[in-house]
């Protein structure tokens, strides 16, 4: 029975006292029965990843989790990695697309060539591309190909609105001379002018006569440290074993159709002779002059070869590996008469086919001219496989976090106590 001193007690300054007493049972049983070890998800983006790396790494945290607004820098990849190894778990989600974006940078082979990039990107996606001096051009992806001619200082860098690759400068090692083997014709006159005017080192060695042939390319030896490319523009039984032997460890070749007809190295072009074409009357002075010249057509013997040009349907240009090296069987004759009889600017158009011709099959070694230190070509491939597939990790709106439901509770217990003692106060009681 109560007292008659708790019956003139109002029913609010029970209500107020029973949930101060409440949130402080409550709150004693949140501490005595929480788990020794409590799991602590430390959450970061993007914009805050540095301080949130120095934070987990001087602490033990045993879960990050990451909404990426941009792909990692290789550091920041490098970083989550190591913490994943030092039994952190490690998860992230992107918090908008990633585009994906690869690049790949090669120097062309020809002398005072340009840059040449491939991209994969999304179509229609602004491109900024630069070196480390400053910005170099700027495109929409469209085909996936892009041809600097400008000088690239150190690292090719190629950016995004998100995302980031970065590419080391290539350059290819000197460039040797090139090997034009041939009787005394025009063809061979202009074939070697053409590759000098456009900067190739060349040694001829020209047939004057039955076994009499002059110039250095007789003696030169056929390797890949005196050679980058031969031209076989006649039969050369004299040096068929040394241009298979050349081609088969790595040299480039290109075989005109008087060294495909030769039975001592037809076996290197992979292509037998079908039909003699002849020139299309007037498409010397054309857009593509080339179709003004007599041209054979080849039966392919391979399977492995790449058709590079057609006349019509059938194959005049044809490409293959042989060994370590490459091939090309070239059906156009006479190319002489483009630069020659052509419209205006045919001089320079003979040379630069001449000279991109021998370019696809030259031997040139590419080398790394800058440190890769700290350089992505693809930077989204490279954050999935350092960190795996994206991870759900959505946190329930309805849950709150520990810190807020202690300061929760301690409000109760604060307003219940003040609410009873107000109370009491105002009715007059102590």
């Amino acid at each position: 029975m109560p007292s008659r001193r708790d019956a003139g007690v109002p029913v609010r300054e029970r209500a107020l006292r029973g949930a101060a007493l409440a949130a402080l049972v409550v709150m004693a049983a949140r501490i005595l029965l929480a788990p020794v070890s409590v799991t602590e998800v430390m959450r970061a983006s993007t914009t805050d990843l540095h301080p949130a790396l120095v934070r987990a790494t001087y602490r033990t945290v045993p879960a990050i989790e990451l909404d990426a607004a941009r792909t990692l820098t290789p550091m920041e990849r490098d970083w989550l990695r190591a913490l994943s190894r030092a039994e952190t778990t490690v998860r992230w989600r992107p918090s908008r697309s990633l585009a994906t974006l690869a690049v790949q940078a090669e120097r062309s082979v020809e002398p005072g060539g340009g840059l040449a990039i491939t991209m994969l990107a999304p179509r229609a996606m602004p491109i900024v591309v630069g070196d480390d001096d400053g910005i170099i051009d700027s495109l929409r992806t469209g085909d996936g190909a892009l041809s600097i001619a400008a000088t690239v200082t150190g690292a090719l860098h190629v950016r995004t609105d998100d995302v980031a690759a970065d590419v080391p400068r290539r350059d290819s090692l000197p460039i040797r001379s090139v090997v034009i083997i041939g009787q005394a014709t025009w063809e061979t006159k202009f074939i070697a002018a053409a590759l000098e005017e456009s900067g190739w080192p060349v040694v001829v060695s020209m047939r004057v006569a039955p076994g009499v042939v002059v110039g250095p390319g007789a003696t030169i030896p056929l390797d890949t440290t005196h050679v980058s490319a031969v031209v076989v523009l006649d039969s050369v039984a004299t040096r068929a074993a040394d241009v298979a032997r050349y081609v088969r460890s790595g040299g480039g070749a290109i075989l005109a159709m008087g060294a495909v007809l030769s039975p001592a190295i037809a076996s290197l072009a992979g292509v037998s002779p079908a039909q003699r074409l002849r020139g299309e009357l007037g498409a010397l002075t054309s857009s593509d002059p080339v179709n003004g010249l007599a041209a054979t057509t080849f039966t392919i013997r391979d399977s492995r070869s790449s058709v590079l040009d057609r006349r019509g349907s059938a194959p005049i240009v044809v490409a293959r590996r042989s060994g370590a090296g490459r091939v090309l069987a070239l059906g156009v004759e006479d190319t002489w008469r483009w630069r020659m009889a052509g419209a205006s600017g045919s001089v320079e158009a003979h040379r630069r086919w001449w000279s991109r011709t021998v370019a696809s099959v030259a031997y040139a070694p590419l080398t790394i001219a800058t440190e890769d230190g700290g350089l992505d070509a693809a930077p989204t491939a490279a954050m999935y496989a350092a960190l795996g597939a994206p991870a759900s990790f959505v946190t329930s709106p309805s849950a709150l976090p520990k810190i807020v439901v202690d300061w929760l509770l301690v409000a109760v217990i604060l307003i219940g106590l003040m609410g009873e003692w107000a109370s009491r106060r105002l009715r007059g009681a102590r």
